[in-house]
C-alpha cells in the first residue's frame, strides 16, 4: 500500500497545469526543432555515417537492396540491414543528402519519445508520469545527439523500447492482450535486425527481471509471451537477412558479422575492464543531468522517499533498472570504449527517474528544501552564462 497524503513527511505531488498529452507534444515540438536544426549540418558529423551514406547510395544506383558494399565494392555484412534500408529509403524520397540520410534516425528519436511516454503509462499506471518520462528522455544530451547521425544507435533504442514496452503490457497490464507479446516479440526482432546480438537485450533483461522481481502476481504472465502468434513473427524477422546473406554469399559472408559482434571485441584486461565499467556506468548519471543531481540531492538530505518509493514499486524499479547494469557489466569486457553502447537502456532510465523524482516531489521537506534551492541554482546559473557569453 502507498503512503497516504496525511503521513507524516509526505504530501500529494502536485498535479500539472498541462494535460499529459500537451507535455508529450510538446517534447515532441521541442526535440524536432532542436535536432532538426542541428542535421542539415556537417559539423556535427560522425565519421561512421559514411558507412551507412555509401551503401545506401549503391543501393540505390544498383537496385540491390539487401546487400551493402564498402565503396571498393566488398561485402559489408558488420552490421544488419536496417539502418541501410532506412537511408537508402530518405535517398529514394527526398534525394541524397545528409539532412536525408539523418531523417530516419530523426523519426526514430520522435517516435522514442512517444513510446517512452506509453511505457511510463503501462508501468507506473499515470499518464502524468509518462509525460514526465518522455521529458526526461528528450532532454537527454547523448539522446539528442545520436539522434541527429544518420547510425543505428537510434534506431536500434527505438526497437528495443517496443520489445521493453511489450514485455511492461505483459508484467503490469491487469488484462492480457496480443499486443504486449507481439510488442516484444516484434519488437526485439527488428533491434536485432538493426544491430545484431545487442537486439537480444530486451530478452536478457526480463530473465533478470523475472529472478529478482516479487513472485505474486507475476507467476502466471511469463506463458503470455509464448503466444505462437507473437513468436513466429518475431523470430521470422530476426533471422530473415542472416538466413538470406547465407543464400546469396555463403555462410563465410557472416564471419565478418561475427567478429564485430564478439570475436574481435573483447579485452580481458583488468585495468581497462575497470576502465570500462566506470565509464558506462557515469554515463547514465552524467547524460541524465541535472535530473540525478536532483535525485543526489534527495538523497543526501533525506533517504526514506527512496527506500519507501522502491517498497512501493519494486516490481516496476527492477524491471525499469534490469537492462542498464547488465549492459555495463557486457560492454566492460569490450575492447571499445564509447557510451553510445547504452543508450538503449535510457527510454527506461528516463521512466525510472521520473518515478522517483515523483517520488520525491512528494516528500513535505525535500519539496520546502527545493524551493530554496531553486533561487540559489537559478541565479548561479544566470551568472555562468553571463560569462560564458562574454568569454564567447
Amino acid at each position: 500500500m502507498s503512503e497516504s497524503a496525511e503521513e507524516p513527511g509526505r504530501i500529494e505531488a502536485p498535479a500539472s497545469c498541462f494535460p499529459p498529452w500537451v507535455i508529450l507534444a510538446g517534447c515532441l515540438f521541442f526535440y524536432v526543432t532542436v535536432v532538426g536544426f542541428v542535421i542539415p549540418s556537417g559539423a556535427k558529423y560522425h565519421g561512421d555515417e559514411r558507412f551507412y551514406t555509401d551503401a545506401a547510395m549503391r543501393m540505390c544506383d544498383t537496385g540491390d537492396y539487401w546487400t551493402p558494399y564498402y565503396p571498393n565494392g566488398k561485402i559489408r555484412l558488420l552490421k544488419p540491414i536496417m539502418t541501410y534500408l532506412g537511408v537508402a529509403g530518405s535517398f529514394k524520397a527526398f534525394g541524397v543528402s545528409l539532412l536525408s540520410s539523418r531523417l530516419p534516425s530523426l523519426l526514430a528519436g520522435a517516435l522514442s519519445i512517444a513510446a517512452t511516454f506509453f511505457l511510463g503509462r503501462t508501468v507506473f499506471k499515470s499518464a502524468r508520469l509518462g509525460a514526465f518520462s518522455a521529458l526526461l528522455l528528450a532532454s537527454n544530451i547523448e539522446f539528442l545527439t545520436l539522434s541527429a547521425r544518420a547510425t543505428p544507435d537510434a534506431q536500434v533504442t527505438l526497437w528495443t523500447l517496443v520489445s521493453l514496452l511489450g514485455f511492461a503490457k505483459v508484467w503490469f497490464d491487469e488484462k492480457p492482450s496480443l499486443a504486449g507479446p507481439m510488442l516484444a516479440w516484434v519488437g526485439m526482432g527488428l533491434a536485432v535486425q538493426t544491430k545484431g546480438l545487442l537486439g537480444f537485450c530486451p530478452l536478457a533483461a526480463n530473465a533478470v527481471f523475472l529472478w529478482f522481481a516479487p513472485r505474486g502476481s507475476l507467476s502466471s504472465r511469463p506463458r503470455q509471451l509464448l503466444d505462437w502468434r507473437a513468436l513466429v513473427p518475431g523470430v521470422a524477422i530476426a533471422l530473415s537477412w542472416y538466413l538470406l546473406m547465407v543464400r546469396m554469399h555463403g555462410a563465410g559472408a557472416l564471419r565478418d558479422f561475427f567478429d564485430d559482434q564478439v570475436g574481435a571485441k573483447v579485452s580481458l584486461s583488468p585495468g581497462f575492464m575497470l576502465h570500462n565499467l566506470f565509464t558506462y556506468a557515469l554515463a547514465g548519471v552524467r547524460h541524465f543531468m541535472p535530473w540525478t543531481l536532483l535525485v543526489a540531492v534527495g538523497l543526501f538530505f533525506a533517504r526514506d522517499w527512496l527506500r519507501a518509493f522502491w517498497k512501493e514499486r519494486r516490481a516496476a524499479c527492477i524491471f525499469l533498472l534490469a537492462l542498464f547494469p547488465l549492459l555495463v557489466i557486457a560492454f566492460s569486457f569490450g575492447n571499445m570504449r564509447t557510451s553510445r553502447y547504452v543508450m538503449v537502456s535510457y527510454p527506461a532510465l528516463a521512466v525510472f527517474l521520473a518515478g522517483a523524482l515523483d517520488a520525491w516531489w512528494a516528500h513535505a521537506g525535500l519539496q520546502r528544501l527545493l524551493r530554496t534551492l531553486i533561487p540559489v541554482l537559478s541565479a548561479l546559473l544566470f551568472v555562468m552564462g553571463a560569462v560564458l557569453i562574454w568569454l564567447g
